[in-house]
């Protein structure tokens, strides 16, 4: 039997097998930010922005929030993710 996935269906199926790979949720968190540094090194009022997250990365820690710990993230919200907030809910 033959199977044709969508392009998108296919990028969501990739996304989901590479961030499953990765070791824990913090760790995604910092591969999304491209960052090295561990983000407990980082003051906990720090807001993602000034680690050099945009929108786009913003949207997919959003998602990842959500679809790990079924919580929901609104717009404002997002704007406003710090370390402090990553820390907490990862615990």
């Amino acid at each position: 039997m033959i199977v044709f996935l969508s392009f998108s269906t296919f990028n969501a199926a990739f996304y989901l097998l590479y961030f499953k790979q990765m070791s824990s949720f913090l760790n995604q968190i910092q591969q999304i930010l491209e960052i090295d540094a561990n983000l407990s090194t980082f003051d906990p009022n720090t807001k993602l922005v000034e680690l050099g997250a945009d929108s786009v990365k913003l949207a997919e820690i959003s998602v990842l929030i959500e679809e790990t710990y079924n919580r929901p993230i609104l717009e404002d919200e997002m704007m406003n993710l710090s370390v402090g907030f990553l820390l907490t809910i990862s615990q």
